[in-house]
């Protein structure tokens, strides 16, 4: 399991694809097969990133996590290697 995020001074730079680039190629390097990853519905930057370098949506949890009194949907994503 990794989580990873890209600072608010440097989205919209690269620096996400390149954070991709590299657990892909050493996701690749270690024989993985797959990657997978959750993501939580309203993060559209984030999920226009992942669709980007190639993952798929493949599910969603409904109502998967509540965060400040709200439920949110997360969104299951995977990446054939």
């Amino acid at each position: 399991m990794l989580g990873m995020g890209v600072h608010p001074k440097h989205r919209r730079s690269g620096v996400g694809v390149a954070l991709l680039t590299a657990a892909i190629n050493h996701a690749r390097s270690i024989k993985l097969e797959r990657i997978e990853l959750e993501v939580f519905s309203t993060n559209e930057a984030a999920i226009r990133l992942y669709e980007k370098v190639g993952f798929t949506a493949e599910g969603t949890k409904r109502n998967a996590c509540k965060s400040e009194g709200f439920y949110q949907d997360i969104v299951l994503m995977a990446f054939p290697l």
